[in-house]
């Protein structure tokens, strides 16, 4: 339990933490999205490849991230720009 000792799931739960509140106060939505998607990444292969008794956990959290992912995909559209140019 080296994460735990050494405070890093502190700087993850302050994260998710924020994140949760910019969610849940519908402000600067899509980079809550942004800062929430690792970690539902390692929810998901957490329970794929180690702890497969939580497997139902994972369509839920990666359905609910998708779900608001899609919704929000207006603002995501920059980041997959092909030709993107620093300061347009």
């Amino acid at each position: 339990m080296i994460l735990i000792e050494s405070g890093w799931m502190k700087v993850v739960k302050a994260i998710e933490l924020v994140a949760g509140v910019l969610l849940l106060s519908n402000r600067f939505v899509p980079l809550a999205l942004a800062l929430l998607l690792p970690g539902v990444v390692s929810i998901a292969l957490y329970h794929l490849l180690l702890d497969p008794a939580f497997l139902w956990i994972v369509p839920l959290v990666v359905g609910l991230e998708g779900g608001l992912l899609w919704a929000y995909r207006g603002s995501f559209r920059g980041v997959f720009a092909r030709d993107a140019r620093p300061g347009a």
